[in-house]
């Protein structure tokens, strides 16, 4: 085995900081855009406008876009974070919008699809 072919035997070691454009935000509504190469996560704030009522008014916070294969490690780690949540303290309650019906999510990999032939 060469030198550069052989394993790791120690750690990688890195530091880690944020982003003088680091914030924190709070969501309570997202939406999402996927591409054959990417998935796009709007995060927003959905409040009563006190204007009229039944009003409510959106207001996008951030978009994080990140490659199909980290969405998939995403989907991953919070199915097993919210799982050990559910099983430690108990049920969360659904709010929000509905996830998308078959239907929906059909239509969705068509329009893919197609993208991909043209």
């Amino acid at each position: 085995m060469s030198e550069s072919a052989k394993p790791l035997t120690t750690p990688l070691t890195g530091t880690h900081q944020k982003s003088p454009n680091f914030r924190v935000i709070y969501s309570n509504i997202f939406r999402y855009r996927i591409t054959l190469a990417d998935l796009s996560l709007v995060f927003s704030t959905m409040a009563d406008t006190g204007d009229h009522p039944n009003t409510l008014a959106t207001t996008d916070e951030a978009i994080v876009v990140m490659s199909l294969s980290q969405a998939k490690s995403l989907a991953e780690y919070l199915t097993m974070i919210i799982g050990r949540f559910e099983r430690e303290i108990g049920p969360i309650n659904g709010i929000g919008k509905t996830p998308p019906n078959e239907r929906e999510i059909d239509g969705m990999i068509r329009i893919l699809q197609n993208i991909g032939t043209h």
